[in-house]
């Protein structure tokens, strides 16, 4: 038996932005925080969707790790804030 699961809609790198500040994660305003987002999104789809036997250059594949690692920088400042704001 096969079994089909139904396609995802696509959701834009901007809905992820927007998902990402409903949830709080991501401040509204902050257009140097939703650009890496946005770069990153962009670049990972590129790299990893299109076509499964090219790779990146190492300057790509530098450039999605550098955004990759400010994002988890930002995250992990806005869990460590919410952490702080739990214990006051």
């Amino acid at each position: 038996m096969i079994k089909y699961k139904p396609k995802k809609e696509a959701i834009s790198d901007e809905e992820n932005v927007n998902s990402l500040q409903e949830k709080g994660i991501v401040e509204k305003g902050r257009k140097d925080v939703h650009e890496p987002i946005i770069r990153a999104n962009r670049k990972a789809r590129k790299f990893f969707s299109h076509d499964i036997k090219v790779f990146p250059t190492p300057s790509e594949a530098l450039s999605l790790l550098g955004d990759a690692i400010g994002i988890s920088e930002i995250v992990s400042k806005v869990l460590k804030d919410e952490k702080i704001e739990k214990r006051e």
